[in-house]
């Protein structure tokens, strides 16, 4: 979808000299999309098992933070054997205040740091996924295609062939990664009304404002319709 929005960007200014400077704008107005809200579907979980030993248990475990992190939204300390009981822990960064919570997380460098006194068994983790950089392929080199006639995904396999299924629902959702997200497939008007709009901004054309109206009042609408809400507790000790 990515490459295609480029395309047709192109046929549409008739600027084929422009194609790089308009993969450019097509990456930066995703960017600027994803990044102006805290959307549900840039949310992902991960679960991570600590190794809890009974007869040894460790206070504290240390997680590098994931490459593809924008922001921390959620973290919570499922029970063990001895404490049953599930727990969201507070951000304490190091210092005095530490030493008398029984719980805690904190950010150091390129990692999060989480405690919990009599051990740790399991934590759970919710956080807000960066947008990615998209790559230009040419036409027989996408790895997947989308047909928006007919909802359908083809894929280009290792023959160079297009196919309905790569053979695994992971192969084809890593294919759709690499072509699209939710706000390509699902807004693509807005992102072409953003980048249409840095085009003609830049090449002197009144035609600019119509652009930008169109995209700001369909981001305005996108913030509101997707928006993840939170409604829980940002941390307590039990």
């Amino acid at each position: 979808m990515f490459s295609e929005l480029v395309d047709m960007i192109i046929r549409r200014t008739n600027r084929p000299d422009m194609k790089e400077d308009i993969i450019a704008y097509t990456n930066e107005v995703l960017r600027m999309a994803h990044s102006s809200e805290f959307f549900f579907r840039d949310k992902t979980e991960v679960l991570l098992n600590t190794d809890y030993d009974r007869a040894n248990p460790s206070e504290t475990f240390v997680w590098e933070r994931p490459s593809d992190m924008r922001s921390l939204t959620a973290i919570r300390y499922y029970g063990y054997y001895d404490d049953p009981r599930d727990s969201f822990p507070p951000n304490i960064p190091p210092g005095i205040g530490q030493a008398t919570r029984p719980q805690f997380y904190y950010g150091v460098g390129n990692n999060y740091v989480f405690y919990r006194r009599g051990g740790l068994h399991e934590v759970a983790i919710s956080y807000v996924k960066a947008p990615i950089r998209f790559k230009y392929y040419e036409p027989k080199e996408r790895p997947a295609v989308y047909n928006r006639d007919y909802d359908e995904w083809k894929y280009l396999n290792t023959r160079g062939d297009w196919v309905a299924s790569l053979g695994s629902d992971e192969l084809n959702a890593d294919a759709q990664a690499k072509v699209s997200d939710w706000l390509l497939k699902d807004y693509e008007g807005m992102i072409c009304s953003g980048v249409m709009t840095k085009i003609f901004t830049m090449l002197g054309d009144p035609r600019n404002k119509v652009e930008y109206s169109n995209f700001k009042e369909n981001l305005r609408y996108v913030r509101t319709a997707e928006k993840y809400e939170s409604t829980g507790e940002v941390g307590y000790d039990r």
